[in-house]
């Protein structure tokens, strides 16, 4: 995301507070680019409360070595973000689980979890 882009997102989440918002619920997962270090930022800047997701998105969306994780790795990877840290910022834990992506024709490793 450039500054402007970024510039944007603060303006629009200011617009949100003084409209009487309190919480945003962002539900970009690992493999969307998701930037935790941003939102907790943007929270602090703007005084809005901001939830952060986990999981996985489709298939399409991740690396190769995230596909070649085992379905208890990218379980585990889940309940990391959600008690110790998100990956891309370990000092905030994901809120929710987001998404458990998937497509089809669904793939054999989706079906296993």
């Amino acid at each position: 995301m450039n500054e402007s882009a970024e510039d944007a997102v603060f303006q629009s989440v200011q617009n949100f507070k003084k409209a009487g918002g309190g919480c945003l619920v962002e539900n970009s997962t690992f493999g969307l680019n998701r930037r935790t270090g941003f939102l907790k930022q943007l929270s602090e800047d703007t005084g809005v409360h901001i939830v952060a997701g986990t999981g996985h998105y489709v298939a399409d969306a991740q690396k190769d070595e995230t596909l070649k994780r085992t379905v208890e790795e990218m379980t585990q990877h889940i309940v990391d973000e959600l008690t110790v840290g998100a990956v891309d910022c370990p000092e905030v834990k994901c809120g929710f689980i987001g998404e458990i992506g998937c497509q089809y024709p669904v793939m054999g490793k989706i079906l296993k979890m």
